[in-house]
């Protein structure tokens, strides 16, 4: 008897041993897989802040020729009638912040303003002051009645936007000092988002007066 108790005893001891080994070993395994878990939540957070390093280049340095100065609102007019109305249609190409042109058209009442604006925006950046004439055309009827109603109708075809900017870009974008060519070149902090084209739009009726 003495020898089958001993006997059953050294069984439950194993059995207890095995148990605790199989919890230790499970327990590892899901510490273990825990800190990977934790190390890639940190790593993609680390990856979503790399586009927000903006690298410094040379030309940003404060040390170059002061900004270049901001170029005046102003725009190339072309004045042209409308199929189907009276009412003439001036298309512009209107200075951006950038310094390219954008191409629009302005429709107005009788007289120098300043009017209440209405603007008709086509954004797919494409086909240019093509598609602002295609537009103006086709709304021609309805743009007539605001235009009576004392409305200047300007219809803008704007750049395509750069969403994955919008997170990152909190302010516009600004003149740099130059401090590479000894000159004062044009250089940008970043790129011109599309709804700063509508700013440059509305700054150049302000500078024609055209609206308050």
């Amino acid at each position: 008897m003495g020898s089958k108790g001993a006997e059953k005893n050294r069984t439950q001891n194993s059995a207890e041993a095995s148990a605790r080994s199989g919890r230790v070993e499970v327990s590892t395994k899901s510490v273990v897989l825990l800190l990977i878990v934790g190390l890639i939540g940190l790593l993609i957070s680390m990856l979503d802040l790399v586009p927000r390093i903006a690298p410094t280049a040379w030309a940003q340095l404060p040390s170059g020729k002061p900004p270049a100065p901001q170029t005046p609102p102003h725009g190339y007019v072309i004045t042209k009638p409308v199929k189907g109305s009276d009412i003439p249609a001036d298309y512009i190409f209107v200075l951006t912040r950038d310094e390219i042109y954008l191409p629009i058209a302005v429709r107005k009442p009788r007289g120098n303003g300043p009017f209440p604006v209405i603007t008709m925006d086509w954004g797919e950046g494409k086909r240019g002051m093509l598609k602002v004439e295609e537009l103006v055309e086709r709304l021609a009827p309805m743009q007539d009645r605001m235009i009576a109603c004392g409305y200047v109708v300007v219809t803008v075809n704007y750049r395509n936007e750069i969403p994955y900017l919008y997170e990152q870009l909190l302010q516009p974008s600004q003149n740099l000092p130059d401090s590479i060519s000894g000159e004062r070149r044009t250089l940008k902090s970043h790129p011109t988002l599309d709804h700063q084209d509508l700013i440059a739009t509305m700054r150049y009726l302000q500078s024609r007066t055209l609206c308050g």
